[in-house]
């Protein structure tokens, strides 16, 4: 089985760094946006780490994957972000990606480009993954998105950091629009369900309670750096750093089932326009739904407005057959 796991190279990519002033990994980091802040037009990249690289995103929308490795910095970069082709009104447009050199990355003039990739990325983003960036402006306790589950093919949409009665706990949530279809059934169960339980029993196996602690740690330790590192001493001390700097330290509780957020709202920024009217409406004839989920024991939550996302704390429970 894979291992979840969350380490990297940094030392190297912080070394080169200082070696090639202007380069465009500098540029992705000077646009970083941390947890608990809401992008705009200087700052509006999410930063994730994963095992070996790192993902940059926009509005949910993947911008850039840098891979630090021994061999050296490297970024994986769609064609369309790097020619600047938007997404066309109707059709989804072609992401085939290109790789970019430590050399080209180090070129002054490849970071001048990042706000064309940025930009240009944000044409493509959905309703579902622009209300994920809407929960993370408001969270600065988020630790992770699209937290992929090794050998379950499956991934967990949001990750944060709550208190819990005995310290400091780990809890997943999905994240749905209201007219994803995957959250209603006529008969039997909706799909939404068979991704919980796929959660359930992956953290169940022995280790990996303990390899999420694991990475947790590590993830908060590797935001640290680069926050030091990259981010310029700001007046006001950011939340999601004392919150790092609090994981570095702890065995997290991990909770057994995750909760299932949903957004009964379009987000500002998405793209795809078509289904405004279909999230917007969809809200109202979910009450049957939702009660499903609930009779089920899946924490449902609700939101209707960017305002208004803040997520309750989760709370161990069992889902029922």
């Amino acid at each position: 089985m894979s291992k979840f796991a969350r380490n990297m190279k940094i030392d190297g990519l912080l070394e080169w760094d200082k070696a090639n002033p202007g380069n465009a990994v500098r540029a992705l980091f000077d646009r970083w946006c941390l947890p608990g802040h809401e992008p705009d037009d200087q700052r509006m990249l999410r930063l994730c780490v994963r095992n070996g690289y790192l993902s940059f995103y926009a509005r949910g929308q993947s911008v850039a994957k840098l891979d630090c490795s021994e061999s050296g910095v490297s970024a994986k970069i769609a064609v369309a972000y790097l020619k600047g082709v938007e997404k066309p009104p109707h059709g989804t447009g072609t992401l085939g990606s290109q790789t970019l050199s430590m050399e080209m990355l180090a070129n002054p003039e490849t970071a001048e480009r990042v706000d064309i990739w940025t930009r240009t990325a944000l044409t493509y983003a959905g309703a579902e993954k622009s209300f994920v960036d809407d929960l993370m402006s408001r969270h600065p306790n988020t630790i992770d998105l699209e937290m992929a589950l090794p050998s379950h093919g499956s991934k967990m949409d949001l990750v944060i950091a709550q208190e819990g009665d005995g310290g400091l706990e780990i809890a997943f949530w999905e994240v749905k629009t209201a007219a994803n279809g995957e959250l209603r059934c006529s008969e039997g169960a909706a799909k939404v369900v068979s991704q919980v339980r796929k959660y359930q029993h992956w953290v169940n196996i022995d280790g990996n309670v303990e390899a999420v602690q694991a990475a947790c740690r590590s993830t908060a330790s590797i935001l640290l750096r680069f926050y030091q590192h990259f981010i310029p001493a700001p007046e006001a001390r950011p939340e999601c750093v004392a919150i790092w700097e609090r994981i570095t330290d702890a065995d997290p509780g991990i909770l057994a089932s995750p909760g299932v957020v949903i957004g009964d709202y379009f987000p500002q920024g998405a793209a795809d326009m078509t289904k405004r009217r279909k999230i917007e409406n969809a809200h109202k004839s979910f009450g049957p739904h939702r009660k499903k989920l609930e009779d089920l024991g899946i924490t449902v939550h609700q939101v209707s407005s960017p305002n208004e996302a803040i997520l309750p704390r989760l709370r161990a429970a069992e889902v029922t057959t």
